[in-house]
C-alpha cells in the first residue's frame, strides 16, 4: 500500500497532484489524502512525476508506504451527519463499536 498526503497551496499545484495520484489509480480518502496498491515501479514513477509537479513550490508531499496487513487492521472513526444523503460506513468484521 502507498499513502499520498500533501499540504500545498498553490490550488493549481494541488490539482495536479490529486489528478497525479488519481491517473495512478489511487483512492481519495481525504481531500488530500490518497492510498492504494502500486508495485514498486509504478511507486518510483509516482514519486518522480509528484517531485517533478511541486518543483521549488511551496508545499509539502509526504509518500509513505504501508503493509497492506498493517492497512487491513486500521480502525476508522466515521461520524456521517445525520441529514445527509450518504449512507452509513460499516465497519469492518472485528472492530465492533465498544
Amino acid at each position: 500500500m502507498v499513502m499520498v498526503v500533501y499540504d500545498i497551496p498553490n490550488d493549481s499545484t494541488r490539482l495536479r497532484v490529486a489528478d497525479a495520484c488519481l491517473d495512478f489509480g489511487l483512492d481519495r480518502i481525504q481531500f488530500s489524502v490518497f492510498t492504494g496498491n502500486l508495485t514498486a515501479a509504478h511507486r518510483k514513477d509516482l514519486y518522480l512525476k509528484l517531485k517533478n509537479i511541486l518543483g521549488k513550490q511551496i508545499g509539502k508531499i509526504v509518500v509513505t508506504f504501508i503493509a497492506e496487513d498493517d492497512w487491513n487492521a486500521r480502525k476508522e472513526l466515521i461520524h456521517l451527519d445525520p441529514n445527509a444523503q450518504t449512507p452509513a460506513k460499516t465497519l469492518k468484521p472485528g472492530w465492533e463499536e465498544e
